[in-house]
């Protein structure tokens, strides 16, 4: 009972502290400018210095990276009068003659500090409504940032309070409090990697990040609530409080502070910092988070616990996981350290739900030792860095006389993290390994060792699958083959395609990739394949009719509502139709390769027809399909027109809706003669091989074309799963398929296809005047056998240079049209960078008007 009345009185105690310092605060004319001057500088920052706009994403990153050091300025010049603000007029001494203990003063202060800087954080809502306007983000991590921003700006305001109790002078006290703050900030600066320390407390400047408001603000922005952000921030709060009311009960009593004192309270203060990272460090492979984005990117997906809970029961011995890590960390970069954390986490997680199944192992490296040479025999890969020195991060995965290794986590490739390592142990428990066959003109043989350059996707297949690639113009196929993939094979032999007609009605899956027009492959892009017989089967495309999927090489399809960027012959942006966006609307939600994939880029594909089955056993779906706003175009044209003339001329036509994947399964009978029948046929038709390639699906370039590539859309995802589809192992398609994408301006690429349709027609009559000239010149040229102008007679000079003087106004009138379809996007920048300036401050003027008026009106 006694105990209930004294948490009652301390609460009433800090309630009328909080009241007080409220008065103080909101009647004050300096909080205004001090809101008005934090909301400016930081939307000034992230829309004028940051270029907001120009990185056409819907996310407030930007917001997130300049706040802690706007906070850093403005958050002390708050505080420093948290102690001596009002002493002209005694309201501190008339504060502490008060009933209230020390404790409830600074939290009661402390409590009012933070909400002001709460209300003037919601003011930033503008940044938000702005990004939901221009696209679809995810609420999940704004939410998440919001609520890491509150905490830096709570722990931020409870430093620079403790630096205002240090000092008797508001000016010293703001100084020092930017001066505590700089420093917390700049420990997730790399400080840590330059900082000399005896090799016994070599693990301080290791873990300094974890000790910085900022190295959490980042982790939170991501969508994760980790359980050591949260310790770390409310372990922060409660430390300078603590030291805070300390001081301010020797303030009371009016005991002086020398510097010895003060030393010796910065020493205490500085030990509980380095306290909380040891905690800090700890938790971080705590299991423990709330994961707030849309896709649960930072939670395990049911499949990879279910393949966890299943490997002790599908191996005999457990599975060995060693982990390789430098032993020293001071040259490792901070964001590599932090994707140390991520993968131990992870690892950890896998083993717990293994139940047994899996014994993880670490292993610290050292450079000349007999753990490096260890190291590089089990596979794992040395990265120089900068520093000079060599970083090994990677792991190896053992099962009996069964390995495998991932030579090397690249944080580049964090959100095909959790794909990766259940990758590897779903190959290590699997009894046998699916045996997969490509045919193809892009593979020779020894691909099966060697990568293909251009093509990482044969590297992803190798880790998961036995890669078997069969010469291009051989006869015959494998017969433990289980699935097979023909891509861009314009000719082959009758026998090799009735070896493909065997393999199906074995039962086995078929992918087939063709296209008619190959921009990745100039070779096959000039064969001209002979016309599709109605009785014989002479190509693949004969064999694809005959099972109902029909495909006209000759034409080339586009979708205004689909058009992906491209630069064109001028160097200028243009939304080129035949290059296909395709989102997740467009993409069947039925069926298990494409339900979890968000978005798939194709280049000038073709489509599909399928017949309508009357037998009821045979079913056939479209995977990939366009809009309504859907031309097509002859393949020829490609050849010969640049894109901007093509996106130009291009309109759509009353074909309607076309598919440009689709999967045939059933009952099927042969291609050929005779009364063969597959029972469970399993086909995949693409009308594009552009797709698979490096530039349409990855960023970046690894070296030997493998491995350290983050994705660019879900291409690589859609290939994978339907060879999983064939192969009989499904298991992993989710896992693979939900890493986050990058969410644009649709809003943008709406507009400006809107501007693009009305300017249509006088953009192409210009784009073709251009061209008309142009081919002009080019053929005077070749016909006289010139290389250039200037070997040309003078007539044919004076002639030429007419015709290009007549190019110059033409180009000036073409870029005046494409400036006119940008005006609108430029117009909406512009009006949004001004709302978003300004209206924070608006906010803050009208909030204090309000309380100005309702203390006026009392």
């Amino acid at each position: 009972m006694k105990a209930n009345q004294a948490e009652s009185s301390q609460m009433a105690m800090i309630m009328a502290a909080a009241r007080h310092e409220w008065r103080q605060l909101t009647y004050s004319p300096l909080t205004l400018i001090f809101q008005v001057g934090f909301l400016l500088t930081l939307a000034t920052a992230v829309f004028v210095i940051g270029d907001f706009f120009s990185t056409d994403l819907v996310v407030m990153d930007l917001q997130w990276t300049f706040l802690p050091w706007v906070a850093n300025v403005f958050i002390p010049a708050l505080a420093m009068r948290a102690f001596h603000g009002q002493n002209n007029e005694g309201s501190m001494e008339l504060t502490l003659s008060l009933p209230l203990s020390a404790a409830s003063i600074t939290i009661g202060k402390w409590l009012t500090g933070s909400f002001i800087l709460l209300i003037t954080l919601a003011m930033t809502f503008p940044f938000a409504m702005t990004i939901a306007y221009l696209g679809s983000p995810d609420w999940g991590i704004i939410i998440a940032g919001y609520i890491g921003a509150s905490l830096l700006l709570a722990s931020a305001y409870a430093v620079s309070m403790l630096a205002a109790a240090l000092c008797r002078d508001q000016i010293a006290a703001f100084v020092l409090g930017l001066g505590f703050l700089l420093v917390l900030m700049l420990l997730d600066s790399g400080l840590g990697e330059v900082t000399i320390l005896p090799p016994a407390l070599q693990w301080i400047a290791d873990t300094l990040y974890l000790a910085s408001p900022r190295h959490w603000l980042n982790e939170m922005a991501d969508g994760r609530i980790d359980l050591a952000g949260l310790v770390y921030f409310i372990a922060l709060i409660g430390l300078t409080l603590g030291a805070t009311t300390i001081l301010l009960s020797r303030f009371r009593r009016n005991a002086a502070l020398n510097l010895a004192s003060i030393c010796a309270r910065l020493g205490l203060v500085t030990g509980g910092i380095v306290s909380i990272m040891g905690l800090s460090g700890l938790l971080s492979g705590v299991p423990i988070a709330l994961d707030l984005t849309q896709q649960k990117s930072f939670s395990l997906h049911p499949e990879t616990i279910h393949i966890m809970k299943q490997t002790r029961s599908h191996v005999k011995t457990p599975i060995d996981i060693t982990l390789f890590y430098n032993k020293d960390e001071t040259p490792v970069p901070a964001r590599i350290r932090q994707h140390v954390r991520r993968v131990e986490s992870l690892l950890t997680q896998f083993e717990t739900y293994a139940d047994g199944g899996i014994i993880i192992k670490k292993v610290a490296v050292e450079p000349d030792s007999v753990t490096e040479e260890s190291a590089l025999l089990d596979g794992i890969q040395r990265v120089p860095m900068s520093s000079g020195d060599s970083l090994y991060f990677g792991a190896t995965f053992q099962l009996g006389d069964r390995h495998a290794a991932i030579s090397y986590f690249d944080e580049r490739r964090a959100e095909l993290l959790e794909y990766d390592l259940a990758l590897a142990v779903s190959n290590l428990g699997r009894k046998t390994t699916p045996k997969i066959g490509i045919l193809s003109s892009l593979f020779i043989p020894r691909n099966v060792d060697e990568p293909r350059p251009g093509l990482a996707i044969l590297e992803e297949l190798k880790n998961q699958f036995d890669i078997a690639i069969i010469p291009y113009f051989g006869d015959s196929l494998p017969n433990d083959l289980d699935a097979l993939l023909v891509i861009d094979t314009p000719v082959l032999k009758t026998d090799m395609l009735r070896a493909i007609d065997s393999h199906v009605m074995a039962g086995k899956g078929l992918m087939v990739m063709v296209d008619p027009h190959q921009r990745l492959n100039r070779g096959n892009a000039k064969l001209e394949v002979a016309p599709i017989s109605q009785t014989d089967i002479l190509t693949i495309i004969d064999l694809l009719a005959s099972y109902g999927i029909s495909f006209d090489q000759n034409l080339v399809i586009g979708d205004s509502t689909m058009a992906a960027t491209v630069v064109g012959n001028d160097g200028n942006q243009i939304n080129y139709p035949y290059w296909l966006r395709v989102r997740r609307d467009a993409l069947s939600t039925t069926h298990s390769t494409t339900a979890d994939l968000n978005e798939l880029l194709f280049a000038e594909a073709g489509y599909f027809s399928l017949s309508s089955f009357e037998n009821s056993d045979l079913t056939a779906t479209s995977l990939v399909t366009t809009s309504g706003e859907t031309g097509s175009q002859d393949r020829k044209l490609f050849r010969s027109s640049a894109p901007d003339q093509l996106a130009a001329s291009f309109k759509p036509d009353e074909g309607g809706v076309r598919s440009v994947a689709v999967h045939v399964g059933g009952a099927l009978p042969t291609a050929f003669d005779g009364d063969s029948r597959a029972d469970s046929a399993s086909i995949f038709a693409i009308a594009d091989t552009d797709w698979i390639y490096d530039p349409m699906s990855l960023q970046g370039s690894g070296e030997g074309g493998a491995a350290f590539l983050r994705p660019l859309n879900d291409n690589f995802a859609f290939m994978v799963n339907m060879v999983e589809f064939l192969a009989g192992d499904n298991r992993l398609l989710g896992i693979r398929s939900r890493g986050n994408l990058v969410r644009s301006f649709t809003l943008v690429e709406e507009m400006m296809r809107n501007a693009q349709q009305i300017y249509k027609d006088t953009e192409s009559n210009f784009i073709n005047q251009i061209a008309k000239v142009e081919g002009s010149i080019t053929e005077v040229l070749s016909l006289t056998g010139a290389k250039s102008v200037d070997e040309l007679p003078s007539n044919l000079q004076n002639q030429i240079r007419d015709l290009q003087t007549m190019l110059l106004p033409l180009r000036q009138k073409l870029r005046q049209i494409r400036r006119s379809m940008r005006e609108d996007v430029e117009t909406l920048f512009q009006q949004a960078t001004v709302f978003n300036i300004i209206a924070g401050p608006l906010l803050a003027l009208i909030l204090n008007l309000l309380f100005w008026y309702r203390r006026k009106q009392a």
